[in-house]
């Protein structure tokens, strides 16, 4: 397998306004309260071991260190000042072009990393994309939330025909909501890991299937 040079990726770490983080926060508690499940009795993963509360959960880590506490986390989140975000040196971005992707061997596997998360899989001439994200923050809002330092190396419009999506998890910078009504319409198929946080409305405009052995 061939690994292509690293297409570097990064969010810039910027001191949030506080009211507007904090309505943030409000609101996406809300819809998490708001939200149900259907009965599961029904699912196709029912018998996974991993598939509990109509989602699949990790099995227990007895190494996992412990977590702080969520009310250490939002407020040092929110209101401290944040301190080495930022990259001293510039970072690498090198553009991939179609050119580029079609002169790799069709016979083998390679790799390109394209963001912070997301890498391009041409898997003997197959395109396969993991945790694509393209937008220009990583948050549910455009206008505040973690942003990326560099355009990405190459457009969504410039994208081979993808036979398949893998969405490891639901977190912002892994799960690009706003792209997925596009990659649905271009890509065969999406793949996530069913862990029950994805909307509804994600697994019905990707039809996604969850696939428990990633668990």
């Amino acid at each position: 397998m061939s690994m292509l040079p690293s297409f570097a990726f990064a969010h810039r770490c910027l001191r949030p306004c506080r009211l507007h983080a904090a309505l943030a926060v409000a609101a996406c508690a809300l819809l998490a309260a708001c939200a149900g499940h259907g009965p599961c009795d029904a699912s196709p993963y029912a018998s996974s071991p991993q598939f509990k509360g109509c989602g699949f959960r990790n099995p227990p880590n007895p190494q996992a260190l412990p977590s702080a506490s969520p009310w250490k986390i939002w407020p040092r989140f929110l209101f401290e000042t944040k301190t080495g975000t930022m990259p001293i040196d510039p970072i690498p971005v090198h553009a991939l072009g179609a050119a580029q992707l079609d002169a790799l061997d069709p016979q083998a596997n390679h790799v390109a990393r394209i963001e912070h998360s997301s890498s391009l899989l041409k898997l003997r001439g197959s395109y396969w994309l993991i945790d694509p994200m393209f937008s220009e923050r990583a948050s549910p809002f455009q206008w505040i939330g973690p942003k990326r330092f560099d355009e990405s190396p190459i457009a969504l419009a410039q994208l081979p025909a993808i036979e398949g999506v893998i969405i490891s998890h639901d977190h912002y910078d892994h799960l690009d909501a706003a792209i997925i009504g596009y990659l649905a319409q271009r890509a065969q198929r999406f793949y996530d890991s069913g862990d029950g946080g994805y909307s509804p409305n994600f697994r019905q405009s990707a039809n996604a299937s969850a696939a428990s052995t990633w668990r």
